[in-house]
């Protein structure tokens, strides 16, 4: 007998006949869930299977063997990236599912796991994604009702597990049967069905849900530090900031971001961060933006009645409360002179005041700071606030590039590719790649545009076509963060990434 049903639990770990990869139409590993699988199923063996099929139209699927994975098979499926809804996002996101449930027929699969396909990177509305993928399969199921199908939902997080519930109710009736989840979490409850909870400050993550559990019961003699503890080992410095449902409170609109005051049934204060594209995060529960963690913290302080964070570091929801905030604030170890004057040095040096910014760098790399090393080789290459030195230049980037510095990475692939050192553009575009896997971590403004502009310029062909259009976009916010800072360099940098965007 077919049915429809939602879990939480990992895709990777379903031992069933087939799941779903969230795929690009490149067949190529990603990030998020298509990394995942490719991971846990066996990074070479599967990207082989894949680069034999060659590539996958938007709404279509493919069929490739689970490999290492428990599931027999793994049906790539593209959707299709948001852009507002008016451009067939509906209909191809519709087809990925159908065209998922063919293949998985064709190979006489009769169990099937789905993540909620474009709903991340992709920018799908989680609410709109759901609906999509319920009546999607259950439209399918009831044309092949001849045929025994069962088809799960597998989500890792409290608030996609409880949006994808009610809706399935909303629109399965009694049809649909929602599992228990592999992790016992005190999800948001009433945020969906106004259900009272003892505690409200929950998440989906084993580890910081119980944390946070001990904390709000006193487990820790009324010290967050245990939590501190694993809240900076788990979020490692930055997190994304979501909104679960749709609020009728009204935002403060900051700039590129929309913050936003969440009031909840037990009159808790939270503070939430929208995607930086202002428009699309009107109303859309799914965007998210990443930015650094005493960036989210200061804001919450300064917000009279603010009573903590809704924070999202891999797609669990959790609520950490405003005592826990000011303590990590309190915590935060102040930065040291070095790195002070690494940062100014850097800013002085893309506003051309070479001269401060290079007695500023021999001050920090004097105190072995890393990054300070590799901005002096930019100083000694181009004769920048000294007079030019190829060999030092060289040596600083060298000694930075191997402790993994951003900025020395892209230079030496720079030398590589131009033929100043050994000439070997193979090398050179590892190194670009290499860079530009590092930059997304951070962001960083005066790394991020560079290691970007270096991989679509060298590396195009490692680059998802349907990613460019976003990574040009960011790297143009970032830019024009440096323009406000006296970059005049980044004006010119615009005219770059304009021609991928």
């Amino acid at each position: 007998m077919s049915s429809i049903n939602i879990k939480k639990q990992d895709i990777t770990t379903m031992h069933i006949d087939c799941i779903v990869n969230a795929a690009n139409s490149g067949l190529r590993a990603g990030g998020g869930v298509c990394g995942a699988i490719f991971r846990k199923a066996g990074h070479e063996k599967l990207q082989a299977a894949c680069n034999a099929i060659g590539g996958c139209p938007t709404g279509e699927a493919v069929i490739t063997p689970g490999f290492d994975l428990p599931a027999k098979y793994i049906i790539h499926a593209v959707g299709p990236i948001w852009q507002g809804g008016n451009n067939g996002e509906q209909m191809d996101l519709y087809n990925a599912y159908r065209s998922s449930l063919m293949r998985a027929m064709e190979n006489e699969c009769h169990s099937i796991a789905f993540p909620l396909i474009s709903s991340g990177i992709y920018g799908y509305p989680k609410e709109e994604a759901w609906e999509e993928a319920i009546m999607s399969c259950s439209d399918f199921l009831d044309m092949c009702s001849y045929y025994d199908m069962e088809v799960f939902f597998c989500v890792i997080d409290d608030i996609g597990f409880a949006m994808g519930n009610k809706i399935a109710e909303r629109i399965l009736g009694d049809e649909g049967e929602a599992f228990e989840e592999e992790f016992p979490s005190a999800v948001i409850n009433n945020v969906f069905s106004n259900e009272e909870d003892d505690n409200p400050y929950v998440d989906g993550c084993p580890a910081l849900e119980e944390a946070l559990t001990k904390w709000h019961a006193n487990d820790f003699d009324d010290e967050p530090d245990a939590v501190l503890d694993v809240l900076f080992e788990e979020l490692k410095g930055g997190l994304k900031v979501i909104v679960p449902i749709k609020y009728e409170n009204q935002g403060t609109d900051e700039e590129d971001v929309l913050f936003q005051i969440i009031e909840t049934d037990e009159g808790v204060n939270l503070l939430a961060c929208f995607t930086n594209n202002r428009e699309k995060a009107k109303g859309e529960a799914s965007s998210a933006d990443v930015i650094p963690m005493v960036e989210l913290m200061q804001k919450a302080v300064e917000i009279e009645g603010c009573s903590g964070v809704a924070i999202n570091p891999w797609g669990d929801g959790i609520l950490v409360p405003q005592e826990i905030v000011e303590a990590m604030l309190n915590d935060l170890q102040p930065k040291t002179q070095d790195q002070i004057d690494t940062l100014n040095a850097i800013e002085l040096y893309h506003r051309g005041e070479y001269a401060e910014a290079f007695m500023l760098l021999q001050s920090a790399a004097a105190d072995h700071n890393i990054t300070a090393v590799s901005w002096l080789g930019n100083c000694f290459y181009f004769g920048n606030g000294t007079m030019p030195d190829f060999n030092k230049a060289k040596a600083c980037w060298d000694k930075a590039a191997l402790l993994n510095d951003i900025n020395a990475t892209i230079m030496i692939a720079d030398l590589y590719r131009s033929g100043e050192i050994e000439k070997d553009e193979e090398f050179a575009v590892a190194l670009y790649g290499k860079a530009f896997m590092m930059a997304c971590e951070n962001r960083d403004i005066w790394t991020f545009p560079e290691a970007a502009i270096s991989m679509l310029t060298y590396c195009t062909d490692m680059v998802d076509p349907e990613d460019i259009a976003a990574i040009a976009s960011d790297v143009e916010e970032a830019l024009y963060k440096r323009i406000n800072l006296g970059d005049d360099n980044a004006l010119l940098m615009l005219n770059d990434v304009r021609s991928f965007g």
